[in-house]
């Protein structure tokens, strides 16, 4: 988590109430800093962790490609 840069860290927090032991993250962003880079999705209310891992996954994924982000999505681990 402390790898993410600081926007992203700001929008991790507001999901932080919500995120329960099965909740997952996954993030990606470009080198520039640039904020129209960053992605950061979560899979919030999911009953399985594994789940919510690849629903986490699909959602970045699916914002990297349409923003035009090079690196590819990680999980956000805690």
């Amino acid at each position: 988590m402390h790898s993410l840069p600081a926007l992203l860290q700001g929008v991790y927090a507001g999901y932080k109430p919500e995120i329960t032991t099965a909740s997952r993250c996954a993030a990606t962003f470009d080198a520039s800093g640039d904020a129209d880079h960053m992605v950061l999705k979560c899979s919030i209310y999911i009953r399985m962790a594994a789940e919510g891992a690849r629903r986490a996954m699909q959602y970045c994924e699916e914002e990297r490609i349409a923003k035009h982000i090079s690196q590819p999505c990680k999980l956000v681990i805690e």
